[in-house]
Formats: C-alpha cells, sequence, structure tokens
C-alpha cells in the first residue's frame, strides 16, 4: 500500500509504501519517518560526491539527516496539522486523499499556498457574483466594470448600474460621507427625522433614485437588500417613506454634499414664508368654491383667447398653491389633472397620500 504524500519544499508527490499492506492504521511520526527517509533518498542520488564517503559515515550523516528532517517537519491532513504520536485510520482514506509534508522553516511557503488558493478561490467568487448580474440583464462588459469599482459588492454594483451612476456623483465627488448627507437632508425635512438610521442605506443603494423611474424595481431592490430592521422601519412610517421617495432628484442631490449652516438656515426661511398657514390653506380652499365674479368685460372678438388665457392662469395659480404647500409640483399637477382640475379634490386626493 502507498500513501500520497505532498511535499512543500519541491512542491513533488511522493508515493510513500508502508511495511505491511495488510495494516489498518498508521502512526504520524512512521509516516513522517518514511517520507523524509525517500525524499533524502532522492537527493543523495543527485550529490555525486558523496559517494566517495566512507560507508560508516555515510550512514552517520544519514541518522543526522533524519533526525533533523524529523524535528522540524510535520504533517498535514484535510487542513489540520497531525501530532506525531497521532494514528490515521488507513481504512477511511479515500482515492483523492493525500498528505502534505512541511518544515517550520517553510512558513512562508505555505504562508504562499494559502495565500494563491484564497486568491482563487476569491476570483470565482467574483465570477459569480458578475454572472448573477449578467443573468439579471445587465451587459457582461458594463457588468465587469462596475464591479470593479465597487469592490465587488452586489448591493452597490446593482445601485449603480440602476442608477446610472447617480450615487457616486451625488456623494463621493462631493466628498461626503453617507451619514452627512443623511444629516443634511433630514435638516432640510424634519419630517424624514424617523426615517434617519436607514436613510444613509437606501440613499447608498439609490432606492430613492430607482423609485424616480421605476416604483417595481425600487421595491424588488428593497426586499433583496435591505435588512427586515429597516423595513420595518419604513413600514412603521409611511408618511415620511412617501415624502422621502417623492423628493425631486436635484433636491436630493443639493442635500448630498457638503452644505453650510447660512444656506440651510437661509433654505428653511424661505420654505417658511412660501409655507401657507392653515387659515390662508382654508382661505384658498374657499376660493375655488367661490371663484369672484368677473368685473370687466372682454371684447367680443378676443373672448375665446382671453378665456384660454384665463384658464390656464386659474391653472396655474391652482397648481402653485399646491405646490407651496409643500407637495412635489409634478405630482401636484398630475393629481390637479386627474381630479378635472378641481383644486379640493386634488388637495384631498394629495393628503390622502400621506395617511
Amino acid at each position: 500500500m502507498r500513501l500520497r504524500v505532498l511535499s512543500v519544499r519541491d512542491s513533488r508527490e511522493w508515493l510513500v509504501p508502508l511495511h505491511d499492506d495488510h495494516q489498518r492504521q498508521v502512526q504520524v511520526a512512521d509516516l513522517k519517518r518514511l517520507a523524509l527517509r525517500q525524499q533524502q533518498h532522492v537527493d543523495r542520488g543527485a550529490m555525486h560526491q558523496r559517494r566517495k564517503a566512507p560507508s560508516d559515515e555515510r550512514k552517520s550523516e544519514d541518522d543526522d539527516d533524519d533526525d533533523a528532517g524529523g524535528s522540524d517537519a510535520f504533517v498535514m491532513f484535510r487542513g489540520r496539522i497531525l501530532a506525531d504520536m497521532d494514528f490515521v485510520n488507513l481504512h477511511s482514506l479515500t482515492a483523492s486523499d493525500f498528505f502534505v509534508l512541511a518544515h517550520d522553516n517553510a512558513g512562508d511557503e505555505v504562508h504562499s499556498m494559502i495565500e494563491n488558493r484564497d486568491v482563487a478561490s476569491s476570483a470565482v467568487d467574483n465570477e459569480a457574483k458578475v454572472q448573477q448580474l449578467v443573468d439579471m440583464g445587465f451587459p457582461v462588459d458594463r457588468v465587469w466594470h462596475v464591479m470593479q469599482r465597487a469592490a465587488f459588492d452586489t448591493a452597490r454594483s446593482i445601485a449603480i448600474l440602476t442608477g446610472d451612476e447617480v450615487i457616486e456623483a451625488s456623494f463621493v465627488s462631493n466628498g461626503a460621507s453617507t451619514d452627512e448627507a443623511s444629516e443634511l437632508l433630514v435638516r432640510a425635512h424634519p419630517q424624514l427625522q424617523v426615517l434617519q438610521p436607514v436613510l444613509g442605506e437606501l440613499q447608498k443603494l439609490g432606492v430613492d433614485q430607482i423609485a424616480a423611474r421605476d416604483s417595481l424595481q425600487a421595491i424588488l431592490l428593497l426586499k433583496q437588500h435591505v435588512p427586515n430592521e429597516s423595513l420595518a422601519q419604513l413600514n412603521a412610517n409611511p408618511a415620511a417613506a412617501l415624502q422621502f421617495f417623492r423628493l425631486p432628484p436635484s433636491r436630493r442631490e443639493q442635500h448630498s454634499g457638503a452644505r453650510t449652516e447660512d444656506e440651510m438656515q437661509m433654505r428653511k426661511r424661505k420654505r417658511q414664508e412660501h409655507e401657507p398657514t392653515q387659515e390662508s390653506a382654508s382661505e384658498l380652499i374657499d376660493l375655488v368654491d367661490d371663484p369672484p365674479a368677473a368685473t370687466e368685460q372682454q371684447p367680443h372678438g378676443d373672448d375665446d383667447q382671453s378665456g384660454e388665457r384665463a384658464t390656464e392662469d386659474v391653472d396655474g395659480d391652482a397648481i402653485a398653491r399646491l405646490a407651496s404647500m409643500g407637495f412635489d409640483r409634478e405630482l401636484a399637477t398630475a393629481m390637479y389633472e386627474s381630479c378635472g382640475r378641481h383644486e379640493e379634490s386634488a388637495l384631498n386626493a394629495l393628503c390622502s397620500l400621506l395617511d
């Protein structure tokens, strides 16, 4: 019976014969001694000058070599170092099993072998990640490029691919960290305070950017890459979550970089000046219910054109009032049109989105 032994020193594999073909187990010390003896026998065959030495002297040197080689050598099996007094059950070995013979002074070589194995394993994992994104429909060349830029982070790569690199443009290039961007966004929109712990993660994934184009894709991204704790926080605060997803991209980009305190205060004052009070909002609703009668008559020839201009002015004023209440202008316009250009109905529909 022969055992496969891989030598780290010369990267060769040895077939070490055992004394008895019918033995059931072998001690590690015996296996190590047999492997070293076979290795030294081959080494001596290449050293012609040693043939001139007397047999007694050569035998003494052989014994010294065996002792020296055995003292600093160790045997590994299946990734575990075996002690010299351990026994190996020969009946449990398979055809693919082999032993590794290494020396204490060959630690660098062992470390190099481990590093090479880790690099190979990492390369296989990276290829699997790339293939996963390719299966999702992204071009393979772009996937490799984005994966390398994102350090093979799958979640960040998906965000860059689906967001057309908006994330890096808004955060990395401006030199602001995710925490800083979240803090600035909450300063500008205090109603998002309850979501501050998860805003950084949502912005890093680009969920808001994706939701602006495809809400279904944003939901899938949330379910796949956002932890359950963050999802629970979003579900517990639907109004704030809706407000975050309704923010225009330009508004989000404004708060992604570093801003001074004066700029933030100025923006806050302007926003407060344009926000109507509850009384003014009720007056606007009354104004829509009872519009003032026209006091001047237009010439007969210009009645159609003036009527169209008046309608456009009324619509524009109504949309402006809805937008001044904090609603997104595009959303307010769409809701106003869908409600038959009735401002009160549009306002009620917009408020129902926050419930």
